[in-house]
C-alpha cells in the first residue's frame, strides 16, 4: 500500500515541469528621431521580450533577429557591458558576470529601432 503512494507521488513529481525563475524586464521602445523614449501601445508588436535569469539575459522575438547590439548601464549611465550578436535566432542569449547589486538599465538595438528596459541585480 505505501509502495502504491510513493509511485504515485513519484509520478506527479515526474509530470511536473520544472522552470527556472526568470524575471520580465519590460522593454519601450523610441518613437521619434529626438531619442524619445515611450511605451509602444500597439495591441500586436513585433517587440522583442527580455528576462534575466541570475546572470542570464536573453531576448525573445517572433521574429528572427540579427545583428542585435545590446548594452547595460549602470544607474549613472555609464556602459557596464556590451554586446552584439550578429547570428539569427528568435533567442538571443548572453551572460553577465561583472555585475553588482543595483538598478541598471538594458539598451538594444535591432537594424533602425531601438528599446531600452530596467532592472534590478541582486
Amino acid at each position: 500500500m505505501k509502495a502504491k503512494y510513493l509511485l504515485l507521488v513519484l509520478g506527479i513529481f515526474c509530470c511536473m515541469s520544472i522552470k527556472a525563475i526568470e524575471e520580465d524586464i519590460p522593454l519601450y521602445r523610441t518613437s521619434d528621431s529626438k531619442g524619445n523614449w515611450d511605451k509602444d501601445k500597439r495591441s500586436i508588436t513585433l517587440i522583442p521580450t527580455a528576462t534575466i535569469d541570475g546572470n542570464t539575459i536573453r531576448i525573445y522575438s517572433d521574429v528572427t533577429i540579427s545583428g542585435l547590439q545590446t548594452s547595460i548601464k549602470d544607474s549613472m549611465g555609464n556602459i557596464v557591458y556590451s554586446y552584439n550578436d550578429m547570428t539569427s535566432s528568435r533567442c538571443h542569449t548572453f551572460e553577465v558576470y561583472s555585475l553588482y547589486e543595483g538598478e541598471y538599465t538594458l539598451e538594444l538595438k535591432i537594424g533602425e529601432d531601438s528599446f531600452y528596459g530596467s532592472f534590478i541585480f541582486d
